[in-house]
């Protein structure tokens, strides 16, 4: 409940003096209900009105460069102002503008307003809202100074960016993350890796697989009776295990000198 009635700033609760408002946002103007009962004898009807100050030093002015809103129930305590951009008249990067608040009580001129002050503005304001057309005066009540400040610097390379930064990150954690699952895998099961590594290869080679029978299947394995060492004037190198081969070496040469 907002009972900020004479206080700094009554009867506005808020926004707050000072407050940063981001164009394209919308906020609620907050003010007392009581403060208009007391102060101005009943008042039933009041306007939001926002002036656009060119430098922070510009004071309490009124000017055409503001907004003005609809007229409004001073019970309700509450407006939703959507500010827009065309507000800081400025596109550049960290554009911002000063604001000064205001509460109005104008002076209805029932005939030309359909009773609600809609469509009835002359003021050259940036608004929704009516003001007099018969140039009548009306009763301002300064509120807190805001300053309204652009979007975000860089727009969607805001966004991109975080990104450029995050994704090499999560890549290498990823591929960390991996290299562990592998030494762990490999520590634990050192027998596993060799046929995860030997699943690709051939296996029909030598041996791979089959038993004696099998690698013999189809071959014919003969025995050969070779009398060459015979032949050829040599001792056979089998006998006795007792015989004596230096003897016999020794007879043989006798032998082949005669």
């Amino acid at each position: 409940m907002c009972e900020n009635a004479d206080a700094g700033n009554g009867p506005f609760c808020s926004p707050k003096d000072g407050a940063q408002i981001q164009v394209g946002k919308t906020i609620d103007v907050i003010w007392n209900p009581a403060f208009f009962n007391s102060s101005f004898n009943n008042v039933a009807m009041i306007q939001v009105q926002a002036d656009f100050l060119t430098r922070p030093d510009d004071g309490n002015k009124g000017g055409a460069d503001g907004f003005t809103s609809r007229m409004l129930d001073a019970s309700s305590g509450r407006f939703a102002w959507t500010v827009l951009a065309e507000y800081l008249g400025s596109t550049r990067a960290g554009a911002a503008r000063p604001a000064q608040l205001f509460i109005s009580q104008p002076a209805i001129n029932v005939a030309n307003t359909g009773g609600d002050g809609d469509g009835n503005d002359d003021s050259g304001r940036n608004g929704d809202g009516g003001m007099p057309m018969d140039g009548s005066s009306q009763t301002r009540i300064p509120g807190p100074r805001v300053q309204l400040i652009g979007p975000s610097s860089g727009g969607g390379g805001s966004m991109l960016n975080p990104l450029i930064i995050a994704l090499p990150i999560a890549l290498g954690v990823l591929a960390l993350g991996l290299l562990v699952a592998f030494l762990v895998f490999r520590r634990r099961n050192p027998g596993r890796m060799g046929q995860l590594f030997s699943c690709g290869r051939k296996r029909d080679g030598y041996g791979e697989r089959k038993s004696r029978t099998q690698r013999l299947r189809g071959l014919e394995i003969r025995m050969v009776d070779n009398n060459a060492s015979t032949r050829m004037g040599t001792i056979p190198a089998l006998g006795n295990a007792d015989r004596n081969i230096f003897r016999e070496e020794v007879r043989r040469q006798d032998y082949v000198r005669r």
